[in-house]
């Protein structure tokens, strides 16, 4: 490559490939789609496909500030941008939906009262964010920062460094570490607080997922998912502009983008065939709870919208069904909520 003649594209490439070589990573170096590619890698816009997406329409009918979000929403996925991140980068398409939806958020001048200067002025590419925040230093920098009590005793703020960073010694939470460029729900919490974005929480569900490279310390508490169900409707409901929940069970990340509670009788139709999953269904239940999810976990050339589809869920969080799951090899491998333990990042309230 003619160095002279290398776009900013390039020299991030480049960058990318000497960090993971010099620490002889198994995953050598970002790649990037053929050109041919560009044009059919891009994000999905969800006010574009509202009208032809019947689980969306029925979402849609929430409340205002629902509308709102829907119409903001901008999904990435695996493969976006044109770079290759098919297997591993899943985390990382949650954390830029995210972080898309609250820009285009500020200029729809929805959150006119806020400033996030330094989101508006950051790029938030995929690369640039990998680049920006996979390494271990920075990262701990983040923490410290977040965490440090102010004192002007210089030995005391030292030693609380240290016990702070006791908290991280063992863990190989930063993506460069890993070995394979995975980023959790954690990361997401510190990229936010440098782009002061405040008062996220990162909770467990159940317990700590066993194979989660987020030290436990650093989750504020453990739910079990009645109350997580709480989470769900009061950042969709009770939220004036709602941005996605982030959840992680140490394999697979997803975006939950919204929740419904139906009633048994209105659920009769899906029911009929409740038993592709679980024909268990105890007679006192009154109540089920249909969460919309947004999942990265597909190529735009397969169909990007494929990515939108609904899970159907008991009062205890018990799997009955998923509705248009790009995949049906993948029947209840994702949520279940009954044996399994999650990481979620909560966003703030705006």
């Amino acid at each position: 490559m003619d160095l002279t003649t290398a776009s900013h594209h390039d020299f991030e490439s480049i960058l990318v490939k000497e960090i993971f070589l010099e620490k002889s990573y198994k995953r050598p170096q970002l790649k990037y789609l053929n050109e041919k590619d560009i044009c059919e890698k891009g994000t999905i816009s969800i006010k574009n496909i509202i009208n032809e997406n019947n689980l969306l329409n029925e979402f849609n009918s929430i409340n205002k500030n629902f509308q709102n979000f829907l119409e903001n929403l901008e999904i990435f996925f695996y493969n976006s941008e044109s770079i290759e991140d098919y297997g591993w980068g899943c985390a990382w398409r949650c954390i830029q939906t995210l972080l898309k939806t609250l820009i285009n958020y500020l200029n729809s001048n929805l959150l006119f009262e806020y400033k996030f200067n330094k989101l508006l002025n950051t790029n938030i590419n995929f690369d640039h964010l990998f680049l920006n925040y996979g390494e271990r230093k920075g990262l701990e920098t983040i923490f410290l920062n977040k965490n440090k009590i102010i004192n002007t005793n210089s030995k005391t703020n030292d030693n609380k460094d240290f016990e702070l960073l006791k908290i991280l010694k063992d863990k190989e939470f930063a993506p460069f570490d890993n070995t394979n460029g995975w980023a959790e729900p954690f990361i997401l919490d510190l990229i936010a607080y440098d782009l002061e974005i405040l008062n996220g929480n990162l909770f467990l569900i159940n317990g700590y997922p066993e194979n989660a490279f987020a030290p436990k310390e650093v989750f504020k508490k453990i739910i079990n998912f009645e109350e997580f169900l709480k989470i769900l409707f009061d950042n969709f409901y009770n939220n004036q502009n709602p941005l996605p929940i982030v959840i992680d069970d140490s394999v697979l990340c997803l975006c939950i983008i919204g929740i419904l509670q139906r009633d048994k009788i209105a659920f009769e139709d899906d029911l009929q065939n409740i038993i592709e999953i679980n024909n268990q269904i105890e007679d006192e239940q009154k109540f089920f709870y249909e969460l919309l999810i947004c999942d990265p976990h597909v190529k735009l050339n397969i169909d990007g919208k494929s990515c939108i589809y609904t899970v159907i869920l008991d009062h205890k969080g018990k799997l009955l069904k998923e509705k248009f799951l790009f995949n049906k090899t993948l029947y209840g491998t994702r949520f279940n909520f009954i044996e399994k333990n999650y990481m979620i990042y909560i966003p703030p309230k705006f």
